[in-house]
C-alpha cells in the first residue's frame, strides 16, 4: 500500500497534470536523511518516470488505471466554485496603508545600506547569508525578510549586481534609486507593486532554507520561471471576484486559477500549490488584497 502522501500525489498526477516537479527539494538527499518523500516512493514503485533532473512524469497507462479506465481527466466547461471562508478578519484601509508604508520604508533602509557598503556576490551567485544578516540587522527585520526585500528592490530596478557572472561583482543601488526617493510614498509603493506584478521571480523563496538547511541566496535568480507573473496576476484576478469579508482556500484557489491557465500547471518550479502560497504571502506583505487572500 502506498503511503498517504504518495497516494495523494499519484491521484493528483493522474487527474490533473502528469508531470511532477521536484526542483525545490532534492528527493535523493531527502531520502538519505531518512525521509522518503512521495516523488521518490512513486518513482521507486514505477508510478513516475524521471524525464529530466528536475521532473518526473506519470506514464499514460498508469494514469488511466488510477482514473479507473477513463482515457482523459474530467474537463469542466465552467470554472470550479471557490471554497470560501468567513473566519478571518478583514484589515482596515489604515492597516493596509500601514503595511505598504512599512514596505517602502524597509526597502529604502536596505538599499541605503548598500549605498554605503555594497554587498559582494557569492561565487555561486547571489548575496550570501552574512551580508543578508548585516542588512537585516541594519533595519531590524528577520534575515529571510531582508532577502525578500532585496528581491523587491531588484524587481523595481533599485538594486543590481554589477559585473559578469564569472566576476566578483557586488550589489549596489542603481541610478533609479535616487529618482525613486524623490517620489511621494504612494508612487514609490506603486512602482514596487507594478514591478512585482510583472516579475517572474518568487521573492519569498530568497532567504528560505533548502534541504541542507542552507539559506537560498538573495538575488540568485534560482526561482525565476516563465509564467510566474502570468500565474500571479491570474491568482489576484480570481481573488478579486471574492466578495469581502470572505476568503478563498488555497486548494480551491489553485484549482480555479489552473482552470483559466491549464498550460501553466507543469511550468511552475514549486508546483501550483506552493507557488500560490508564495503569491498570497508576498501580496499580503506588499499590502495587496489582504482581505481576500487568507486561506
Amino acid at each position: 500500500n502506498a503511503p498517504k502522501d504518495a497516494a495523494a500525489a499519484a491521484r493528483e498526477a493522474a487527474t490533473d497534470r502528469p508531470q511532477v516537479r521536484h526542483q525545490f527539494w532534492d528527493v535523493h538527499r531527502a531520502a538519505r536523511s531518512g525521509y522518503e518523500n512521495p516523488v521518490l516512493w512513486l518513482s521507486r514503485h514505477g508510478f513516475l518516470v524521471a524525464d529530466s533532473p528536475y521532473t518526473c512524469e506519470m506514464p499514460r497507462e498508469v494514469a488511466v488505471a488510477i482514473r479507473g479506465g477513463r482515457l482523459f481527466p474530467r474537463i469542466s466547461a465552467s470554472p470550479p466554485p471557490l471554497e470560501l471562508d468567513d473566519r478571518f478578519p478583514v484589515p482596515t484601509e489604515a492597516e493596509v496603508a500601514e503595511t505598504a508604508a512599512r514596505l517602502i520604508e524597509a526597502i529604502e533602509g536596505i538599499v541605503t545600506q548598500l549605498s554605503a557598503r555594497p554587498a559582494p556576490r557569492l561565487k555561486s551567485g547571489g548575496i550570501g547569508v552574512r551580508e543578508v544578516r548585516r542588512l537585516a540587522q541594519g533595519i531590524g527585520v528577520p534575515q529571510d525578510r531582508a532577502a525578500e526585500l532585496l528581491e523587491y528592490a531588484a524587481m523595481a530596478g533599485l538594486v543590481q549586481i554589477e559585473g559578469a557572472l564569472d566576476e566578483l561583482g557586488q550589489a549596489s543601488p542603481t541610478p533609479n534609486f535616487d529618482a525613486w526617493l524623490d517620489m511621494d510614498p504612494a508612487e514609490r509603493w506603486l512602482a514596487v507593486a507594478r514591478a512585482w506584478l510583472s516579475s517572474d521571480v518568487l521573492a519569498s523563496v530568497s532567504g528560505a532554507t533548502d534541504v541542507d538547511n542552507k539559506m537560498i541566496p538573495a538575488l540568485s535568480g534560482m526561482f525565476s520561471c516563465d509564467g510566474s507573473a502570468m500565474y500571479r496576476q491570474a491568482v489576484l484576478s480570481v481573488l478579486a471576484s471574492v466578495a469581502l469579508p470572505s476568503s478563498a482556500s488555497v486548494p480551491s484557489l489553485v484549482e480555479t486559477t489552473l482552470w483559466h491557465l491549464p498550460f501553466l500547471a507543469d511550468r511552475l518550479d514549486l508546483g501550483p500549490g506552493a507557488h500560490t502560497e508564495a503569491v498570497l504571502a508576498e501580496s499580503a506583505r506588499l499590502g495587496l488584497a489582504e482581505g481576500a487572500i487568507r486561506g
